[in-house]
């Protein structure tokens, strides 16, 4: 597996290409070539690129059409969809724990790569100075159009390996509740498919997220000491 850190100089048009392929199983060239904005004959020395650093491959019985190999996944899950940058650096999240009153669990079918097609709760990246809860409240908006009155919960530090011991994700989860939320679920969003599901049937999900908060009842288990302020800073002092 390439390391991120080999693969951290990245053209800008190759990381726009990675971006297009992230949310479907394959992608056409002339939608790669418009996203980085480049002419055909010039997009094809960055795709041929791709293909060369084993990041990207041609789709089996198609004419045009690339995907990500699993390494470009592993790259792809450190791309900054806002930057198109790669970040070497841990991911700092949050994940919305969000019941309605009939007791269902909002849920989301993942439209993108890494993990294409698994299940999990609405999560998003929280921004640089931004605070906790009104990321919280952001992604919760963009992503199912409600609001609600959000909490936190828990913290999960999450290390991922693959088999033989490559890093694939490091990640600190801060995991908000929603409660008394308003307004219409939003059926699908760029990435994701939305769902008001009840726990039993999202167990039965084959592809769904498991760790030590995945239950309800871990989640909201014990309360969290966590301090956020905001310090300023004077010019003859930073």
């Amino acid at each position: 597996m390439k390391s991120i850190e080999s693969s951290s100089n990245l053209h800008p048009a190759q990381l726009a290409a990675i971006g297009v392929l992230l949310h479907g199983s394959s992608a056409k060239f002339s939608e790669m070539a418009t996203a980085a904005a480049l002419s055909s004959d010039h997009m094809n020395f960055h795709i041929r690129r791709l293909v060369e650093l084993g990041l990207v491959e041609h789709t089996p019985k198609s004419y045009g059409e690339y995907r990500l190999t699993k390494t470009g996944k592993d790259i792809a899950s450190k791309l900054d969809s806002t930057s198109n940058a790669i970040s070497t650096q841990p991911k700092i999240s949050v994940i919305l724990h969000v019941v309605d009153a009939e007791g269902l669990l909002l849920r989301q079918e993942r439209l993108r790569h890494p993990y294409y097609g698994y299940w999990a709760r609405p999560s998003g990246k929280i921004l640089r100075g931004e605070q906790l809860l009104d990321a919280a409240a952001r992604i919760l908006r963009d992503e199912a159009g409600l609001t609600a009155d959000l909490s936190l919960v828990n913290i999960e530090h999450r290390i991922e390996r693959d088999k033989s011991g490559n890093l694939i994700e490091d990640k600190y989860l801060y995991i908000v509740e929603g409660k008394n939320h308003i307004g219409e679920l939003v059926a699908e969003t760029p990435g994701r498919r939305n769902y008001w599901i009840s726990e039993q049937d999202y167990d039965k999900k084959e592809k769904r997220f498991a760790h030590p908060l995945s239950k309800s009842a871990s989640i909201i288990a014990a309360p969290v000491d966590f301090s956020e302020q905001t310090y300023i800073f004077r010019d003859d002092e930073y």
